[in-house]
């Protein structure tokens, strides 16, 4: 994602002090479902978009778990491996079918990035790892199961012997291959077809710790404002340069227009990057806007940035004709499930993707810019 359209550039400066420790939001998408650590569920389902149905068929879901004798966090939810560079270390994890049919199941290691609202999120099933989801090595990557069998498997993960000291993460992802059509609807008129497929998916997290110096570095890359919706808001880029996993909180002001919107940051993966978003107004406000954001790490670490958010009439103009644009009407039906919303590391180990071949249309319209929810590794 690159933030040099021309139309806007809140520029600033970073500043990083020390502040006594302190105390300690899931956009959703059309385009893709993401799981996160911690446990949830969306299962197969029914939505209408105007006249434009998504059409769904049943999940089949595999239940996983962390094998006894594993190395896990304290709750023995997810696994935790304390490792040098060059080092090879086995796992196991628990497999079962409880389906009332055969089915074949894929296992793969898959990269770990950072929500949109931070918390920790995973490559889809059969996404190719680029990073640490490369460490993670499967004997068997697809298996049969009968129904109601239960079968404990064996992965390995190798540590690069070039590996620096820091936090890793990765996800063992084990997912039922995507049943029926692929078929596009056909499009007509100012609509667009295309189809999105997606299938049932569990994941385990996978924390490889590397000794040495092990620290988080949050810093904000810049702030932009996008039409969403109903609203103006503030595209807020943050970056994780250090190599540990970072928590805390943040607070973003607007003095002019009143907006004070504070954050928790839940699981920040190492040396990654995200676009949050935050509401700012109704309507765009021409004017030179001051903008403050101060992010406090849990271990009281500060960083400040303060910029300007330039609005000129003619951008104001932009930003509000692409407002209030009538959203397709949703309805629902056959909706057995709820979606997932990202976790801190924590919270939980094993979350899970429940998907469905999904046919879309959708009415053709402008976005003034992709205020991307998607992460990206710096």
């Amino acid at each position: 994602m690159s933030y040099s359209d021309g139309f806007i550039a809140g520029l600033g400066r970073n500043a990083e002090t020390h502040a006594r420790p302190g105390k300690e939001m899931m956009r959703r998408s059309t385009r893709r479902l993401v799981a996160s650590l911690g446990i949830g569920l969306l299962a197969a389902m029914i939505v209408s978009f105007g006249d434009a149905a998504y059409g769904a068929q049943g999940s089949a879901i595999i239940s996983a778990a962390v094998a006894p004798g594993s190395s896990t966090d304290t709750q023995g939810s997810f696994f935790v491996l304390h490792a040098h560079a060059g080092d090879n270390i086995r796992q196991s994890v628990i497999v079962k079918n409880g389906n009332d049919r055969t089915l074949a199941v894929n296992i793969a290691g898959v990269d770990a990035y950072t929500s949109s609202n931070t918390g920790a999120t995973y490559g889809s099933p059969g996404s190719t790892p680029t990073h640490t989801g490369t460490w993670l090595q499967v004997t068997q990557r697809q298996i049969q199961l009968i129904a109601g069998q239960q079968r404990t498997l064996s992965f390995s993960v190798a540590v690069p012997r070039d590996a620096k000291p820091g936090q890793y993460l990765a996800g063992l992802s084990i997912a039922v291959p995507k049943e029926g059509s692929d078929a596009a609807p056909t499009p007509n008129g100012n609509q667009t077809g295309f189809v999105v497929a997606l299938q049932a998916q569990r994941l385990i997290a996978v924390e490889i710790d590397v000794p040495g110096v092990v620290q988080s570095k949050l810093s904000v890359d810049g702030v932009h404002p996008v039409a969403r919706g109903e609203m103006i808001e503030l595209e807020l880029a943050i970056s994780n340069r250090g190599n540990g996993f970072a928590r805390g909180r943040g607070v973003l002001t607007v003095a002019d227009t009143g907006l004070r919107h504070e954050f928790a940051i839940s699981t920040f993966v190492a040396n990654t990057s995200i676009a949050m978003l935050v509401p700012w107004t109704h309507n765009a406000v021409v004017g030179r806007h001051a903008v403050a954001v101060t992010i406090t790490n849990d271990d009281g670490r500060r960083s400040n940035w303060n910029g300007i958010v330039a609005i000129d009439q003619r951008l104001q103009a932009r930003l509000n004709s692409l407002l209030h644009v009538a959203a397709p009407s949703v309805r629902r039906s056959g909706v057995a499930g709820a979606s997932v919303s990202p976790t801190a590391i924590g919270g939980g180990a094993i979350s899970v993707v429940a998907c469905c071949a999904v046919a879309v249309r959708l009415r053709r319209r402008r976005a003034f810019r992709e205020g991307s929810s998607r992460q990206r590794m710096i």
